[in-house]
């Protein structure tokens, strides 16, 4: 059975305090699942966190689109890293191409998937949503797990662009 994991991203552009890089990951028929009850809750209106008025209406709907994952057993995935502890401690110390907030959280995303999935042999499929910047370098993670993937599993890491699947509004909500 294949796993996919869909993530997406908050704050990537140093503003906040933090950034975050969050997502699902799940068996296909657990996002199929997933997908057809966030459909049957949100119809054709598409979410986007930023867009949210914060209305009571929209408190309701967050409320019935919350345990959604969990009810159809997908498992939580995220990176955080503090923006202060970045520059503190990383920013000038090593190349910024695959050290940044962003591409750290990234990468903590997949090396914990990875971790926890060690004893299993399906294969896992990483969706980004595409970030410009950062396309290509999720390329050369793709290309630097498939090298040293000890296992020989199929492990592939991605973009997709941005709407190009529901899965990453459950993403943005995480986020």
């Amino acid at each position: 059975m294949l796993v996919k994991a869909y993530l997406d991203e908050s704050n990537s552009n140093l503003q906040g305090k933090v950034c975050v890089v969050a997502g699902h990951i799940g068996y296909e028929h657990q996002w199929d699942g997933l997908m057809k009850d966030w459909q049957a809750v949100l119809g054709k209106r598409r979410l986007h966190m930023k867009g949210l008025s914060w209305r009571e209406s929209d408190r309701k709907l967050l409320a019935k689109l919350g345990p959604l994952p969990d009810a159809n057993h997908l498992s939580r995935v995220a990176g955080v890293v503090r923006n202060e502890d970045y520059f503190k401690y990383v920013k000038g110390k090593v190349r910024n191409y695959t050290a940044n907030p962003y591409m750290i959280c990234v990468q903590l995303c997949i090396e914990h998937v990875l971790r926890i999935t060690a004893n299993k042999p399906e294969p896992i499929e990483f969706y980004f949503e595409e970030q410009g910047v950062y396309k290509w370098r999720l390329k050369d993670i793709n290309d630097t797990v498939t090298r040293l993937n000890k296992d020989k599993r199929s492990v592939s890491v991605s973009t997709l662009r941005k709407g190009a699947s529901r899965a990453f509004e459950v993403a943005d909500y995480l986020c």
